[in-house]
């Protein structure tokens, strides 16, 4: 099922940046999770070195535990996921479907020794790490400066637009009546 069209798309004035890997506007690739990085995660319990990611999405992805990755009690990470994780890691290449679109749902998100839900993960892991490296970017930066010059005028100005960041994970949550704080408890739009 496809999502519903944001308002934005349908409506003049707006400011639209397309924040995706395959953005024509080359500033914006330095938000694409496929292009940021490298990501530091955490410290190897055994020889106390940091786990590093390539990029984001891959910091994101290889973080799931599947069942095919668990020892024999069903749940803990067995060495198959710890040597399919860090060849994740290491790899530059992203995997947003590092089984194929068609693998089943993981059975948690590890991080640093926590078995974490997909809300739970996405608040603790990927929300937490994006905005880190996110904003050490000049992308960041400017996207900031063309806010604060064309979003936060008087409610007179002319100048003043309306901003929306296009990525194919997003969807219009204020078309859907949903704050911003809402957005992140919610599994699917």
């Amino acid at each position: 099922m496809r999502r519903p069209k944001p308002q934005c798309l349908t409506k003049e004035n707006w400011l639209l940046h397309n924040v995706t890997s395959t953005t024509k506007q080359k500033w914006c690739l330095q938000f694409s999770p496929f292009l940021l990085g490298p990501i530091e995660l955490y410290p190897n319990t055994q020889d106390g070195k940091m786990y590093v990611a390539k990029n984001m999405e891959n910091a994101w992805q290889f973080c799931k535990v599947y069942q095919q990755f668990t020892d024999v009690d069903g749940e803990s990470p067995s060495e198959a996921y710890w040597k399919w994780a860090e060849n994740g890691w290491n790899d530059s290449k992203p995997h947003r479907f590092p089984l194929g679109r068609k693998a089943g749902k993981p059975l948690y998100s590890l991080w640093n020794e926590k078995r974490l839900g997909y809300i739970e993960a996405r608040k603790t892991i990927y929300a937490p790490l994006y905005a880190k490296y996110v904003e050490q970017t000049d992308a960041y930066k400017k996207l900031n400066d063309i806010y604060i010059k064309y979003c936060c005028g008087d409610m007179n100005d002319k100048q003043k637009r309306p901003m929306a960041l296009l990525d194919f994970d997003g969807w219009d949550h204020l078309g859907q009546g949903y704050s911003l704080e809402e957005v992140i408890d919610k599994e699917k739009p």
